[in-house]
């Protein structure tokens, strides 16, 4: 009776091959971006470094429920130049009234001082114009 094997290679061949062992994907996080617009990667490496990246996602929703209609006008590094601190600076542009920008503003202030511990909340400086 003849032998039956699990494998058309020769024994000598199965025994030096290594297993093959498949390589996990880790998934890239997309980009990070506030309104729609990327944000630069000098900032991305302040936010790094000052542990506020997770906060950028969630500041963009912040914005988006507050001021849904806002343009963003600059989001970049600033130094205070008397103490030298540096903080991630948003600018936002709105087209609504002064009374309802104030409103909004109020609504917004609170949930971003409970959604953003100290001290990281003292890195983030957001800025609403209207229009």
């Amino acid at each position: 009776m003849k032998k039956i094997r699990n494998s058309t290679k020769p024994a000598r061949i199965r025994e030096r091959q290594t297993p093959y062992v498949r390589a996990r994907r880790t998934k890239t996080p997309p980009p990070i971006a506030v309104r729609g617009k990327p944000v630069p990667d000098d900032v991305v490496r302040f936010c790094e470094r000052e542990g506020i990246t997770e906060y950028l996602r969630l500041l963009d929703a912040l914005i988006g429920k507050h001021f849904p209609d806002a343009e963003l006008l600059t989001i970049e590094v600033a130094e205070d130049p008397e103490t030298g601190e540096r903080t991630l600076g948003v600018d936002l542009s709105v087209a609504i009234s002064v009374e309802e920008l104030i409103e909004r503003e109020k609504q917004f202030v609170d949930d971003r001082v409970s959604a953003i511990s100290w001290p990281q909340i003292g890195k983030i400086c957001v800025c609403v114009y209207p229009e």
